[in-house]
């Protein structure tokens, strides 16, 4: 039995191991492929993105498929055109093109946030103030990020999409610095107590915006063009920023 969830106006998300859609698809139906964001978004439809990914496509016309993959399924598959758009993406062409995509032919929709490309260390350890700082540490690094730090000289031992699984390495002093973005690590450290110990230095490596990535074709112009107008109500009406910074709220 294939294991996958439908949503209302059409949410599905089908597992990527499994390499399968709805057979009665329709041609304009949009598929999305994306990564486990821990907390943030995931095959069991929760986080903030997923709320957000809800608003986009309540009222969409057409069905909107989401495939869970793993990182080096997804940029194959998206090199090889299997997707229409990915979430979540940064505004960054330099990392599309790092990652096998031409920048001539993918749009950018967003943003939906502002992430931080940081580095985190263990309370007791100094704090990095610049990139000199790490340059000579034994580094762990969010896959997605391994060419920021090549273009910068920074060599690192480990990388892995599992956040967690960065998060442990520090703690166990398996590593003395991981990079990943910011968002991502909020909640893992809050919720477990084995990385109580652990916390954000105070520089700032990068900030990129984060969002939708889908191929400038005609089938995704609709599309894009919804989730846009979308993404601008949200943002006008204050939804996206409490959604993101719940101290934030606009009554």
């Amino acid at each position: 039995m294939v294991p996958y969830r439908s949503f209302k106006k059409a949410i599905v998300i089908t597992f990527a191991t499994l390499s399968l859609f709805l057979k009665s698809a329709d041609a304009q139906d949009i598929k999305i492929a994306s990564l486990t964001i821990p907390k943030l978004f995931d095959d069991r439809d929760t986080g903030v993105y997923a709320d957000v990914l809800h608003q986009i496509t309540k009222d969409y016309e057409h069905n909107v498929e989401v495939a869970f993959l793993p990182h080096a399924r997804l940029l194959r598959d998206l090199n090889a055109n299997r997707f229409d758009c990915t979430y979540v993406a940064t505004n960054s062409p330099p990392k599309w093109q790092d990652n096998g995509l031409d920048p001539q032919k993918w749009i950018f929709v967003g943003p939906v946030a502002t992430v931080n490309i940081v580095a985190f260390i263990r309370a007791d350890s100094p704090d990095i103030k610049s990139i000199e700082d790490i340059k000579d540490k034994l580094i762990a690094v969010d896959v997605n990020l391994r060419g920021v730090l090549t273009k910068l000289g920074v060599e690192w031992k480990y990388s892995t999409q599992s956040q967690f699984q960065l998060a442990r390495m520090l703690a166990r002093k398996r590593v003395d610095v991981v990079i990943g973005y910011d968002a991502d690590f909020v909640d893992i450290f809050r919720n477990n107590p084995e990385l109580q110990n652990l916390k954000e230095a105070s520089y700032v490596i990068e900030s990129v915006e984060d969002g939708l990535l889908c191929t400038d074709t005609e089938k995704t112009a609709k599309f894009r063009m919804h989730a846009d107008n979308v993404l601008n109500q949200l943002r006008s009406s204050g939804w996206l920023q409490n959604k993101f910074d719940p101290s934030s709220s606009v009554e």
